[in-house]
């Protein structure tokens, strides 16, 4: 009789522990399922100015490549400017009696934490205009800087600025320091990514990714197993650079999109261990090349709808006519069951007034006005916030309103399509070229 009461006693704790988990997984996966804006108050309380509305255009994709073309009307707008305010808040922390330096602000990182808007971005002292005859500034500096500042929903500052205390190596006399910050949360855990030049062996030189703990204020530089796969990708003579990862949070678990097509994937732990867990490279042996890998990293990539995420990355191609650089912004959707790239826009397009009014920094190398993007903020699920800089020379936020008719389309027909896995390997770079020569009306480099 005993050994009954306590066989149905064990019974009955075994199926109380399963409904237990059954009810903490279905839970967790409805959490998971819930847009990240969902969480919070996401939204910027500014006023919006020059208005563009248009259609976007944009394509799905499947295991043979395009599966859907896609037009919708969507909005941009300009909400915020940076621009000048933190570009003179940084002098101020530079000791520069004579004021010969002349600072551009760039790359705009942004993402809420504890209900703050928190910016990183990129200090750059343009030492390349005193290169060609060699008069330089009284006082020398490493071109690149990382300035930070906290901001309410009314974009008002509300924690003094920053220059974030990151000693970088010094290599050459122009292009050190931290570049290109990007901005990402685990958990509690608040961080920037960036890229820097530094030397890992002597004369040994690499542009690579770091990692640094905005909260406890130290720097991880990732190990990846097997070594980073740009290190054979360059021109002959030139320097290898890994940088343009795009973060995605899964859960508890920090992922970055390292590469676009070939789609390469890792799993990073927050110590910096990181490790392939997809890479479409593998197969081909296709790297990256620098006038055939057009589409690029951007902006880290937000939870949408589990399990799809959108972000935004750059592309890069190089005009026939003069070999100038030519820029532009595409909306990017992935997929993490499996991973892969479900949609990728046509440029993101912005009103020209903003162009006309905003000098090119760079014209010996660009001639066209554009965006680059590096942080994005979903408000609501018809609503994103870019954090852009625009021609090297100012940081803006520019929203996008339309995004939940695009979004749901999205996902309607690729939930219809099922698709295993993404396009062959080379396919979207090829149609990135390839469609922004019909859009621009221009040939390009390939």
């Amino acid at each position: 009789m005993g050994n009954s009461i306590h066989r149905w006693s064990l019974i009955a704790a075994i199926v109380i522990l399963v409904i237990v988990f059954f009810v903490l997984d279905l839970s967790l996966e409805r959490s998971r399922n819930q847009p990240a804006f969902s969480k919070e108050d996401r939204t910027l309380h500014v006023t919006e100015r020059l208005p563009h509305a248009f259609e976007l255009g944009g394509y799905l994709f499947n295991e043979s490549g395009r599966s859907h073309g896609l037009r919708k009307r969507v909005t941009t707008s300009l909400v915020h400017s940076f621009s000048p305010y933190i570009e003179r808040e940084a002098a101020k922390r530079f000791i520069d009696p004579p004021h010969d330096n002349v600072y551009f602000a760039n790359s705009p990182a942004i993402t809420w934490y504890h209900g703050q808007l928190v910016l990183v971005a990129r200090i750059w002292l343009d030492r390349e205009k005193y290169e060609p005859k060699n008069d330089w500034p009284a006082n020398h500096f490493a071109d690149n800087w990382l300035y930070t500042q906290r901001f309410n929903h009314r974009m008002e500052p509300i924690t003094e600025g920053a220059i974030l205390g990151i000693p970088s190596p010094k290599q050459w006399w122009v292009g050190d320091g931290p570049i290109e910050p990007r901005l990402f949360t685990v958990g509690d855990r608040l961080f920037v990514s960036f890229n820097e030049a530094m030397a890992f062996h002597p004369k040994k030189f690499m542009d690579f990714t770091v990692f640094w703990d905005m909260l406890d204020n130290y720097p991880i530089i990732p190990r990846i197993k097997g070594g980073s796969p740009m290190i054979n990708a360059s021109e002959k003579d030139e320097m290898p650079r890994d940088k343009h990862w795009m973060s995605l949070i899964d859960g508890d678990q920090l992922y970055f999109v390292h590469n676009l097509d070939p789609f390469r994937v890792m799993h990073c732990s927050l110590d910096g261990f990181c490790r392939f867990i997809h890479d479409e490279s593998v197969r081909t042996g296709l790297n990256f090349k620098d006038h055939v890998s057009h589409l690029r990293g951007g902006t880290p990539f937000e939870l949408y709808r589990y399990p799809y995420y959108i972000g935004v990355a750059h592309s890069t191609m190089y005009k026939r006519s003069n070999h100038r650089r030519f820029y532009t912004a595409h909306i990017v959707v992935v997929s993490v069951k499996p991973f892969r790239i479900v949609y990728v826009s046509n440029d993101l397009q912005i009103h020209p007034q903003i162009y006309q009014t905003t000098p090119m920094v760079r014209s010996k190398y660009i001639d066209d006005g554009f965006i680059f993007p590096v942080g994005n903020i979903l408000e609501d699920k018809d609503t994103m916030s870019v954090g852009v800089h625009v021609n090297d020379y100012s940081s803006e936020i520019i929203r996008l309103r339309g995004l939940e008719s695009l979004m749901d389309k999205i996902i309607d027909l690729d939930q219809v399509d099922s698709p295993t896995h993404g396009p062959p390997v080379g396919y979207i770079q090829q149609h990135t070229h390839d469609t922004m020569e019909k859009v621009a009306k221009l040939k390009f480099l390939e």
